[in-house]
């Protein structure tokens, strides 16, 4: 329970993140729960494209707001107190940024679903469109993969925070 309050910031940010992508894809968003067992944005069924940049939002939007706010940290060196809070929200935002199981199973299926509405086109159109598709889908097939990985070895996500943070002092 005391691990779940400590990281529960991170869950919010990272519901947060699917519900603005619905809000900017223009897809309504059905429900919203914010809770510390269980939290999700349930959405109506969409576009393939949409669907995937709502599931990896979180990723995405998560991590970038955590470097910002450690830059701010690093490079304002704000009070101590004020300091500590940045940098631990900072963390409980990137180890909640990577996407659920629930998130990675739903990019797969849409990348299934692209690839068969490719299948289903005249054949003069699916090799452009295979060759198109191939750009986005393989780095999305290794994302997610990679993400399987993080979700199942929680040691891993210790090196993305340390790498989101190396990238914040960069940066400052």
């Amino acid at each position: 329970m005391f691990l779940e309050l400590l990281f529960y910031p991170g869950v919010i940010i990272h519901e947060f993140t699917h519900f603005l992508a619905c809000m900017l894809l223009g897809v309504k968003v059905t429900k919203v729960k914010f809770g510390l067992k269980e939290s999700y944005v349930q959405h109506h069924d969409v576009h393939d494209w949409k669907t995937i940049i709502i599931a990896i939002a979180p990723f995405l939007f998560s991590n970038i707001i955590a470097t910002l706010g450690i830059w701010y940290a690093v490079k304002f060196r704000p009070e101590f107190y004020f300091f500590v809070i940045i940098l631990w929200l900072a963390v409980t935002i990137i180890f909640q940024s990577v996407p659920s199981k629930k998130d990675i199973q739903n990019v797969d299926a849409k990348i299934v679903s692209i690839y068969k509405g490719i299948a289903q086109k005249h054949f003069l159109m699916q090799i452009p469109l295979f060759l198109i598709n191939t750009i986005f889908v393989i780095p999305l097939k290794l994302f997610t993969f990679l993400m399987l990985i993080f979700n199942k070895y929680q040691l891993l996500k210790i090196v993305l925070i340390v790498a989101v943070f190396q990238i914040g002092i960069w940066l400052a």
